[in-house]
């Protein structure tokens, strides 16, 4: 226990004892507390005091707030979001789980921002962007976890982070109002907000693996290498704009699904004609399919089945935004399926939604924010 006496310059923070002062508990009994005030200041003397308080009496209106309590044994202010001060007078009012082990406290979870505890944290590494207004409308702190659009300034898709400070992180970069930055963030995602609950890191901070977001689909042919190979010595040129005149008239066949170039083969420059294969997907009369794409195709060719026409999916993918909006970050129909990336399908309830409307896996879901691993 200790008293507190040391009063610096900085702004008031009230701070209520109520509130504030967690009730008693036993010895080695963990406990949730959902409020209290944590300080950590020099001593009357000057000194590095004991190290950071838990504030379990009355906290006294000063800045920093002064109070009587434990010292908290495995405190890091490293790993907390939401403090005030700085290094040598730090304090802040936080939500966490420990319990009194002898006369210290000690931590079994990471400290929180008040309010975020009991709900559910997330992950991702995105960008962070925020534009003061020159170009376009103003905006805060938002998480950008669909495709960023290289305009000026850059805009994105993504949650606003109301409890973002640039002051706090490095690795950002600004151009006039706009501001942006690549972070490994943890948060709460709630009403649509991204609130924090660690201090940011940029990517090669972060101790771990964040999980792949975007869909890993196969690009190979699905058809058998033909007899003398897909790229025979004796096959005619093809010029530059042969897939040009190849789609368009891929699309007019009856039960079109998709087409897709195939360039695991492409060690020529980038979609060279004579070094990929033209995929092509129908729903019906794979052969005939084949016989009419020869009659403006003749370089390397695979005509596949389909389940779903290319008008069935565009109708799915048009049903499925809906039912995801405000969620949704991109869709697009492909490989027999519509691919759905959303800002967080929690539970899998949207994915469960799709599934009994369109069948199972016909839409195919993906979260931008990933589960984060418990843990201190």
């Amino acid at each position: 226990m200790r008293t507190l006496s040391v009063v610096l310059m900085l702004a008031l923070l009230a701070a209520c004892g109520s509130e504030s002062s967690p009730p008693p508990a036993k010895d080695g009994e963990v406990r949730t507390i959902d409020r209290a005030t944590v300080t950590d200041v020099l001593s009357a003397d000057g000194e590095m005091g004991d190290g950071p308080v838990l504030c379990t009496g009355p906290v006294r209106e000063s800045a920093p707030p002064q109070c009587e309590g434990p010292v908290i044994s495995n405190w890091d202010w490293t790993k907390v979001w939401g403090a005030a001060g700085s290094e040598g007078a730090q304090f802040g009012d936080f939500c966490f789980e420990g319990k009194n082990v002898g006369d210290t406290f000690e931590l079994t979870t990471l400290p929180r921002p008040v309010g975020t505890c009991g709900t559910q944290e997330y992950f991702a590494r995105a960008t962070v962007l925020e534009d003061g207004g020159t170009y376009g409308q103003a905006h805060g702190p938002q998480l950008c976890l669909g495709a960023i659009r290289l305009s000026m300034p850059p805009q994105c898709d993504g949650p606003d982070i109301p409890n973002w400070d640039w002051t706090k992180v490095s690795g950002k970069s600004q151009r006039s109002q706009t501001i942006n930055g690549l972070y490994v963030v943890h948060g709460v995602y709630v009403d649509g907000d991204f609130t924090l609950t660690r201090p940011p890191l940029e990517p090669q901070q972060f101790e771990g693996e964040v999980p792949a977001f975007e869909l890993d689909r196969n690009f190979n042919s699905p058809c058998p290498e033909p007899d003398g190979g897909w790229f025979p010595k004796d096959r005619p040129k093809l010029d530059e704009y042969a897939v040009e005149r190849a789609a368009p008239f891929a699309e007019k066949i009856p039960g079109y699904s998709e087409l897709w170039l195939d360039q695991q083969f492409s060690y020529a420059k980038e979609n060279d004609p004579n070094r990929i294969i033209l995929n092509v997907r129908v729903t019906k009369d794979v052969k005939g399919a084949e016989k009419a794409m020869r009659t403006v195709w003749q370089g390397a060719l695979c005509v596949s089945k389909a389940e779903r026409t290319d008008a069935e999916l565009r109708r799915i993918q048009e049903g499925a935004q809906d039912m995801a909006k405000g969620l949704m970050l991109s869709s697009s129909p492909g490989d027999d399926h519509v691919d759905m990336s959303v800002i967080l399908d929690e539970g899998g309830r949207l994915q469960k939604a799709f599934d009994d409307k369109y069948g199972a896996g016909v839409v195919r879901v993906r979260s931008a924010l990933s589960k984060a691993p418990p843990g201190m």
